[in-house]
């Protein structure tokens, strides 16, 4: 009996992830540092920054903006930077809110943006939860990369555009000695999920924890350590 191939097919984080609130609180006060210490004559900012540093660059604007304002004007206080970034981060939560909208479609590549997403799918013929090519054979003389591709295509179409990390597997399920599944890892990079409704009936693309409760536990178990 020969092996069968799954793909693990992953859509990278696209965005960085909101802040926690520590980390909010941590840019906030050492913005605020950063602003005393500009106002400070004794300060070296080649001490304090690194070299060619975003926060250098920063630092070095908000000196020359100071070094040129007119004595009778006044200077940029702590309250106006805290104003500032309590704004910003507004703006960020803002946008996260309506991405968010989208998290709840698990068809769409576009949900959970700051996470990695992987596709699964549900066979037509058992039911079933797994990801792609989980319940098809290698061919005979077929490589494991070419069996992976062949896979993607015939359940999930030709208009993705894939990238396969490597040509060996990155782990196998073994639920005996005849029955073998090696588990082949690829990155999508354009494109949509074209379902093949003879072979497959559904697909989503879920983060690791949502992929504990849809392929269930026994199952997930087997394939936790490559995600």
């Amino acid at each position: 009996m020969l092996p069968s191939v799954a793909v693990l097919l992953t859509r990278n984080p696209v965005t960085l992830r909101p802040l926690s609130a520590f980390e909010t609180a941590y840019l906030q006060y050492r913005d605020t540092l950063a602003l005393k210490a500009s106002n400070t004559k004794q300060f070296s900012h080649d001490h304090f920054f690194k070299k060619g540093s975003i926060l250098q660059q920063k630092w070095l604007a908000l000196h020359n903006s100071l070094a040129h304002s007119s004595p009778a004007s006044p200077s940029i206080s702590s309250k106006q930077v805290e104003d500032e970034f309590i704004a910003a981060v507004a703006a960020i939560n803002e946008t996260v809110e309506k991405f968010s909208a989208k998290d709840a479609d698990v068809k769409s590549l576009d949900r959970k943006l700051a996470d990695p997403v992987f596709l699964v799918v549900k066979s037509k013929s058992t039911g079933k939860w797994s990801l792609p090519g989980s319940f098809q054979q290698i061919k005979q003389g077929e490589l494991l990369h070419e069996a992976a591709k062949r896979s993607i295509e015939e359940s999930c179409g030709t208009k993705m555009e894939t990238w396969a990390v490597g040509k060996i597997p990155i782990g196998h399920v073994a639920k005996s000695e005849k029955d073998k599944t090696f588990i082949m890892k690829q990155l999508i990079l354009s494109g949509q999920v074209d379902l093949n409704p003879s072979v497959v009936s559904e697909h989503a693309w879920l983060t690791k924890e949502e992929m504990k409760e849809k392929l269930g536990k026994e199952d997930f178990e087997a394939i936790q350590d490559v995600i």
